[in-house]
């Protein structure tokens, strides 16, 4: 949200949601441990990859799942957005996207996020 101009408040981690493949790539490449533990009721990945990029937490999930009822739902990019951070390129989801992925998460701070998206 932060990326898209939102103002996030004090950001206390950055998710990032990746392919199974492009995870063990990362953790092959940065020699990071798998600290999937088999999630939650809510929540699961089959990677979680804690790299130390600095203050801020960083936590790479690798065929990120997100549960509603009964069925869970694989989380992916579809349409990445390109947007440039200083000298890179960081791709993130669409905006509207972005929305629908705090709707599926259903905790209050997710609502309160997608209901700013869409009052944009």
């Amino acid at each position: 949200m932060a990326l898209y101009g939102f103002d996030v408040g004090d950001v206390k981690d950055i998710d990032i949601i990746v392919s199974s493949e492009t995870a063990a790539g990362l953790m092959s490449e940065l020699s990071l441990k798998n600290q999937a533990d088999g999630g939650s009721e809510r929540f699961r990945s089959e990677y979680l990859l804690r790299p130390d990029f600095g203050p801020v937490e960083v936590e790479i999930l690798g065929s990120f799942e997100i549960r509603s009822g009964p069925a869970w739902h694989q989380i992916a990019m579809g349409r990445p957005n390109a947007i440039c951070v200083g000298n890179q390129t960081v791709f993130v989801p669409e905006v509207a996207a972005l929305a629908d992925i705090f709707d599926l998460c259903a905790r209050p701070k997710d609502l309160a996020r997608s209901r700013q998206i869409r009052s944009r």
